[in-house]
């Protein structure tokens, strides 16, 4: 019996010392967006150390913001989500269309959308879910004929959202936010 519990006891103290560890956490900085495709469900975020140089995503953005030297907000009205969704819901296409027709009416300006999320979920989470957000604007967007290089996707996740907030403010956190470049 003394012999079992030698081996007993110390396996319970270390069950517990690995259970205990703190995982790893990202730091939600160091994450880089990729582009999205309609067929992307993925998180959209890749973390340092997966093979993806971090300056590639600012390069792109570089491009495609140099051409353009003012940002206009709440020229084109946002595009709203359902709760832990990415897809565009069909009351909400015609603000997508209405931007695409606002951009071919005048080719030499851009468009940058920005992804938003409501507070609930982790940060590197709500990052990816924002960038899926965008994603899906862009590539509406882009299959109604506007050319991609004219688009730049961003996403600012939960980091703007309002902590604690009730339906309504959670709603209108759930956005793809559409600032014309000019």
């Amino acid at each position: 019996m003394k012999n079992l519990c030698k081996v007993i006891i110390p396996l319970i103290i270390m069950s517990f010392f690995v259970a205990g560890c703190p995982k790893k956490k990202t730091d939600p900085s160091q994450t880089t967006m990729q582009k999205s495709s309609q067929n992307d469900n993925g998180p959209g975020t890749t973390f340092p150390g997966d093979g993806m140089n971090p300056d590639d995503g600012l390069n792109s953005r570089n491009k495609i913001l140099g051409k353009y030297t003012t940002r206009e907000a709440g020229l084109l009205q946002s595009v709203y989500f359902a709760f832990d969704q990415s897809h565009i819901r069909p009351s909400e296409r015609v603000k997508a269309e209405s931007a695409a027709n606002y951009l071919k009416a005048n080719p030499n300006n851009g468009i940058e959308i920005v992804g938003y999320c409501d507070w609930r979920g982790t940060t590197e989470y709500n990052l990816g879910l924002g960038d899926r957000r965008a994603g899906s604007v862009r590539d509406y967007l882009i299959s109604m004929g506007i050319d991609g290089s004219r688009i730049n996707v961003v996403s600012k996740g939960d980091l703007d959202a309002t902590v604690k907030g009730n339906a309504e403010q959670t709603a209108h956190d759930r956005r793809a936010e559409l600032i014309v470049l000019k």
